[in-house]
């Protein structure tokens, strides 16, 4: 696999983890995968609502039991 440079711009706080992502890509063909289903599901992308969103539900339904 080829491991072209890619420049972000991004807060300087986030640099360390952005290098930690990238070693991931890089060392790791699986993490990949992984990361897309972790922002699909955080930003509610088309799998679904996000993990915000169906806590959200659970606590009302808690909520709604609690009554």
């Amino acid at each position: 696999m080829s491991t072209p440079q890619i420049n972000v711009r991004a807060p300087e706080e986030a640099r360390k983890t952005l290098q930690r992502l990238g070693g991931h890509l890089r060392d790791n063909p699986e993490f990949l995968g992984k990361l897309e289903a972790f922002l699909d599901d955080y930003e509610g992308g088309a799998a679904g609502p996000t993990v915000t969103d169906r806590l959200a539900d659970l606590e009302a339904r808690v909520a709604r039991l609690e009554k």
